[in-house]
C-alpha cells in the first residue's frame, strides 16, 4: 500500500503579535483513494514565545521556521520569486534539510515561506553561513521591511 504524506498550513494573524499556526496532516491511500485526517495541531506562538518544544511521536523531532515576509517593492515580484528558487537549490546541500517552500496569499496580503529542518541545530549552521549571508544581502533591497520568522519544532506527525 502506498502512503502519501501532505501537511496544509494555516497561518492565522490576530495583530498584536498573536500568530495561530494550524498544522492539519493528512495522508492518502492510493489503493483505498481517500484521505484520511492523520493529526492536527494547532499553536498560539504569542502563549508560547515562539518555541513549541516538543518531540515527534517516535522521538524524531523536526525544526520549523514559518516566514512572513514585508511588501515586496514593486517590480521586484519576478526578482524575488527567481531568487527564492535560486536559494532553495543552495540551501537543499544544507545537512539536515528537508525542504524549504514559498507561500502566496490568496487574496490580499504578503508571501510566507516555510523551511523545515531535521532539528534546529542544522538550521541554526545553514543560517549562520556565508551562502545565506550572501542570499540575505542580495534579497534585501527587493523588500519593504523586514521578514518576521516564526520558530516551531513539530509536535504530532
Amino acid at each position: 500500500m502506498e502512503i502519501y504524506h501532505v501537511s496544509i498550513v494555516s497561518i492565522f494573524s490576530f495583530g498584536l503579535g498573536c500568530t495561530m499556526l494550524e498544522v492539519v496532516l493528512l495522508e492518502w491511500d492510493r489503493k483505498g483513494g481517500d484521505w484520511q485526517n492523520s493529526d492536527c495541531l494547532e499553536y498560539d506562538t504569542e502563549a508560547n514565545h515562539g518555541i513549541f518544544d516538543a518531540k515527534l511521536i517516535g522521538g524524531d523531532t523536526m525544526f520549523v521556521v514559518v516566514i512572513s515576509f514585508p511588501p515586496i517593492k514593486a517590480g521586484k515580484d519576478a526578482e524575488f520569486r527567481e531568487w527564492f528558487a535560486f536559494t532553495n537549490e543552495q540551501f537543499s546541500a544544507s545537512k539536515g534539510f528537508i525542504r524549504r517552500r514559498l507561500l502566496k496569499p490568496l487574496k490580499e496580503g504578503n508571501y510566507a515561506a516555510i523551511v523545515e529542518f531535521e532539528n534546529q541545530d542544522a538550521f541554526n549552521a545553514m543560517h549562520s553561513s556565508p551562502a545565506h549571508d550572501k542570499a540575505g544581502e542580495r534579497v534585501r533591497p527587493l523588500f519593504d521591511g523586514n521578514p518576521t520568522p516564526h520558530f516551531y519544532e513539530v509536535a504530532i506527525g
